[in-house]
Formats: C-alpha cells, structure tokens, sequence
C-alpha cells in the first residue's frame, strides 16, 4: 500500500531527524555550556520526539507492525521518565545521569529508526542489521539503570512536594500517590529490567542466527 509505505517512512525519518538532533546537540551542548545546561539544550526536540512516539500505539493497533502492550508500555515508561519527572524537577536535568539517558534513547533510536527505514526500503545493510539486535547490549542496560536513578534520586523531591498526588476526599474518591507509584516502579525494574534484557538475547540470537543462515 503506497500511502501506509509512504506515511511510515515518513514518520521514521522525522524522528530519526529528531533523535540525531538530540544526540548532536548533547554532545554538543556538553562541552559548550556545561553539563547543567544539557537538558535545556535537548528538551523541545526529546519532548516532541517522544510525543510523536505514541503514534505507534496506533500503528500497532492498525497493523503497521509491533504488538499494542509493548508500545504502550514502551511509550508509557519513556512518558513518565520525561514529561512526568526529568522536565518537572530541575535537580535532575543538570545530573549525569540525564545525559547518559538521553545519550542511551538517542544512539538507540537512531538505530531503531534506520533500521525500520531499511526495511520499508528493502535495503537493510548487514551492519544496520548488527547493530540493531547488537548495541541494545551497551544501551539498554545503561538507559535502564539510567531510568532507575532517576526515578530514585527524585524521591525527596517528589515526597516534599507532593507531586501529582491526589489526596482523599475528593468527588471521585480515588487518591494516588507518585511517590508510592516510583517506589513500585523502582522494584519492578529490578524484575523487568533482566527480563527484557533476557528476551532481547533471545531475539538477538534469532535474527543474527536467520542472517547468517540466509
């Protein structure tokens, strides 16, 4: 179908433009303003890429490729790590750790994003195709680990300010808590997080294996 072959590169081009920007720029910004000023660099462009991403919550609900809970659980996670926590506390934007992240979702998508171009072009170079089911070994364990001291180092804040807490009583009678909620999370990347990594092993070893096959 031309227009759905059409409209998905399109769309992976734009946010392989945009994750390229936010890559260049931190390695840019980095040594010409400083570490602090990083995220100020970055944000508009990471924020309107990771915006953009929930279209593929759509695509995969309208077949274009992928399954609905991993892209939503994907763009989920990257929603709340972003929008909810790095934009909202200032700490965090000028510490280390936000740059590894942002470095981590950059150089992966980069990645993502030509591969699928790749594909939708019939043209997918071997190296593209190694580095695809390869880098995750560097960059998901360091974006992981990055997501979590994020989430764990924003506790104090998050607890002092009561952030996006809903308390009791209110007309719909539902109460939250953020900082329960980081907690939570905080456990289950502890479970998740090896787990992921262990499934994109396996998918490592069955992409590479039918490669070498072919």
């Amino acid at each position: 179908m031309p227009g759905k072959r059409g409209y998905l590169l399109a769309y992976n081009v734009v946010q392989l433009c945009l994750w390229t920007a936010v890559l260049v720029r931190c390695l840019v910004s980095t040594s010409s303003v400083g570490l602090e000023h990083v995220y100020e660099a970055v944000a508009a462009i990471a924020l309107t890429a990771q915006t953009l991403a929930w279209a593929e919550v759509v695509h995969a609900m309208l077949g274009f490729g992928g399954t609905v809970p991993t892209a939503v659980v994907q763009c989920l996670g990257r929603f709340v790590v972003l929008m909810l926590v790095v934009d909202r506390i200032d700490d965090i934007q000028g510490h280390i750790v936000t740059l590894f992240l942002l470095m981590a979702w950059s150089v992966g998508d980069i990645v993502r994003y030509a591969f699928y171009i790749a594909i939708i072009t019939h043209r997918v170079p071997k190296v593209l195709l190694w580095m695809r089911y390869s880098l995750f070994l560097v960059l998901y364990p360091l974006g992981i680990v990055a997501e979590w001291l994020i989430y764990y180092r924003t506790l104090p804040f998050v607890d002092k300010h009561r952030l996006y807490a809903i308390a009791l009583p209110n007309k719909f009678n539902f109460a939250f808590d953020f900082g329960v909620w980081n907690r939570i999370v905080l456990v289950l990347y502890l479970y998740f997080g090896p787990f992921m990594f262990s499934h994109m092993l396996s998918q490592r070893r069955k992409k590479l294996h039918s490669d070498v096959q072919q």
